[in-house]
């Protein structure tokens, strides 16, 4: 399952909260919900604002933030609503391209993160920055607690996306999920006999 960039983009949701009011309000189980309203949420593939990003492609179609972020907020809140169907789960790869920081949650619980604080809060900022140039090939983790956190049906993989300083003028976050399943295989027979030597 890949829920951003090829081979088909996945529609994330993102929102960037104006006070600490708002978020302690408005953003109750944004990382873990599956019924959690984000219908006034900005849809897009991939997020972030900002040269070079908006022009090599790495913010997705309907993606750009800069209108929440710059000189607001150094984070923005990003979740992707995804269906795993029953069966047992290996192992989960994420394969991330970011600037400057991330937390990642799957289904609330923390599995992966980047420059990021001890104690996250609204309006968190990376701890430190980031080279632009570094987003041109992607970071692959494999979480070990992955395949624990997720369930059959409706999942929710959510970031908390961290700029070094809300006044710093690009930022990005560009995702690849996927999930590996096993493939049971057992013993066969042949349809008719055949003669022994």
């Amino acid at each position: 399952i890949v829920i951003s960039d090829t081979p088909t983009p996945a529609t994330g949701k993102a929102m960037v909260p104006t006070s600490e009011s708002d978020f302690t309000t408005n953003f109750v189980n944004w990382n873990s919900s599956p019924t959690f309203d984000d219908s006034t949420w900005q849809a897009g593939a991939a997020f972030g604002f900002g040269v070079p990003f908006t022009q090599i492609g790495a913010v997705g179609a309907g993606g750009n933030v800069g209108a929440m972020m710059l000189n607001q907020n150094a984070s923005c809140f990003i979740r992707y609503t995804f269906t795993v169907p029953s069966g047992a789960i290996s192992s989960v790869r994420l394969k991330n391209k970011w600037d400057d920081g991330y937390i990642g949650y799957l289904n609330g619980s923390f599995f992966s993160s980047d420059r990021a604080p001890s104690s996250p809060a609204w309006n968190s900022a990376a701890t430190s920055e980031k080279q632009d140039t570094s987003i041109g090939t992607f970071v692959i983790s494999t979480p070990a607690n992955g395949p624990s956190l997720l369930v059959p049906g409706t999942n929710i993989l959510a970031f908390q996306l961290l700029n070094v300083s809300a006044s710093k003028a690009n930022a990005v976050l560009r995702p690849q999920f996927e999930i590996d399943t096993y493939v049971i295989s057992g013993t066969g027979y042949l349809s008719s006999s055949t003669r022994g030597l």
